[in-house]
């Protein structure tokens, strides 16, 4: 058995060691690159072949798993993400405000955003997400999605306009967003869901990648 162990480790090490030194150091097609003296000019990098990598997880699990596709990989993004500091910060909400006792929180939306398919981020698809969430809980291979966790006695969810978003909650939540930073708060474009509320086919985000296959 640990010679197996052993095995794996170093065959994960090694696909890992090539990984990085296939996509690390690689130069920009219009940089300039020198090279010590007497040795050859590097060859030009072909920019348009398959970039391969090694995780140790399964970034992109399907359509069962509660966000289809790891953060890291772009495809989707969050009303709140985090700083370099790790507090909440801006992203499909732009800002956000909590009453006295962090009961009714309120966010504002970024405006002029769509989805890889050209639906328009709104108020709506933010709304959309919610009711999907409330028919988890959801698993994943990493992060899992309960909606009683990340906002914990969540009364109700409406829309005061198109980029408004109000959430009431039982009992005060003073740290709401620290809860809703990046998996907490994914958001999909509602016609990528089935009915259970797993996913139907590829998952749809705002990010600057899609999945095609």
């Amino acid at each position: 058995m640990k010679k197996r162990t052993l095995s794996l480790l170093l065959a994960v090490a090694c696909a890992l060691s090539l990984a990085l030194s296939g996509c690390g150091g690689a130069p920009a097609p219009d940089a300039q690159t020198s090279a010590p003296a007497g040795s050859e000019t590097p060859a030009a990098v072909d920019q348009t072949r398959e970039i391969v990598f090694a995780a140790s997880r399964d970034q992109c699990p399907g359509e069962q798993d509660a966000y289809y596709a790891s953060m890291s990989l772009g495809v989707w993004e969050p009303l709140i993400t985090k700083d370099e500091s790790g507090k909440p910060a801006p992203a499909l909400a732009t800002e956000w405000e909590h009453n006295e006792d962090s009961t009714v929180w309120t966010f504002h939306l970024r405006e002029g955003v769509t989805f890889s398919n050209g639906a328009p981020f709104n108020a709506d698809s933010v709304l959309a997400n919610f009711d999907r969430m409330k028919k988890g809980p959801f698993e994943s291979s990493f992060y899992g999605m309960n909606i009683d966790t990340i906002y914990p006695g969540l009364v109700s969810y409406e829309k005061t306009d198109d980029y408004t978003v109000v959430l009431t909650l039982s009992e005060g939540q003073p740290l709401l967003d620290y809860t809703m930073v990046n998996y907490g708060s994914a958001i999909f474009e509602p016609s990528c869901f089935a009915e259970d509320g797993t996913f139907a086919g590829f998952p749809i985000g705002t990010g600057p990648y899609v999945v095609t296959e």
